[in-house]
């Protein structure tokens, strides 16, 4: 079962595809779990790639 928030929760930014804070955190929770299944790492992973990326500040 994949879950809904390692779906495509995803907003459009100047054209791009990027996953929010939550859904990347989530997609996060569900890669570290060993329970997940293999098709539910391979959507987080895609959500993390696509998560958005803040610039590392002072």
């Amino acid at each position: 079962m994949i879950h809904a928030s390692a779906s495509a929760l995803v907003a459009t930014y100047e054209g791009t595809m990027t996953t929010g804070k939550k859904p990347a955190s989530d997609a996060g929770k569900i890669l570290s779990n060993p329970k997940s299944t293999a098709k539910e790492k391979e959507v987080a992973a895609s959500d993390l790639a696509q998560a958005k990326h803040k610039p590392k500040g002072k």
